[in-house]
């Protein structure tokens, strides 16, 4: 309904302060990282309103038809928050919890943490751990490795303890 939540829109970002943290953090602890991209996130979600629209010109309908949307589109104000939250709620039922400092930041144990940035995920967990990590988030979602995550590149160096970004 207009003027009831239509201008809640804003949805959570990465601060880069702890995407820099979760990386010294990463170093300092010998864990590995796995850069991962959901697809088709806004179509992966569900709506908590109801949202009519008019079919686009062209699509032949009868006169005075309306839409009701059961996902999210792209272009949609809502698209950003809905797919956060939905992404929010299986992140948390696979037993990670949402860090108080920045809301990106989702915890397991001390060696075990994600951080997402809309439809982009990192990934942060010892070498044994991190497929386990990797399959309970593909589970509901189809997602694909990354070799960039923000238009960076994030390559680890584990003789010399290192972690460099390229751009």
């Amino acid at each position: 309904m207009w003027g009831e939540d239509y201008w809640h829109t804003y949805s959570p970002t990465l601060g880069c302060d702890t995407l820099f943290s979760c990386l010294a953090y990463t170093a300092a602890h010998d864990l590995e990282i796995h850069q991962l991209n959901t697809v088709a996130v806004y179509l992966n979600s569900n709506l908590t309103e109801e949202i009519y629209l008019q079919p686009p010109d062209g699509v032949p309908t009868s006169p005075n038809t309306v839409w009701c949307l059961k996902k999210a589109l792209y272009g949609l104000k809502q698209a950003g928050l809905e797919w956060y939250c939905t992404l929010q709620s299986h992140i948390q039922l696979i037993s990670y919890a949402q860090s108080g400092y920045d809301p990106c930041l989702y915890a397991c144990d001390p060696e075990n943490f994600i951080v997402i940035y809309v439809d982009n995920l990192l990934l942060f967990a010892p070498k044994k751990q991190l497929t386990h990590a990797k399959v309970e988030l593909a589970r509901r979602y189809e997602m694909h490795d990354l070799h960039w995550f923000l238009a960076m590149e994030i390559t680890c160096d584990w003789v010399a303890w290192m972690i460099t970004i390229d751009q």
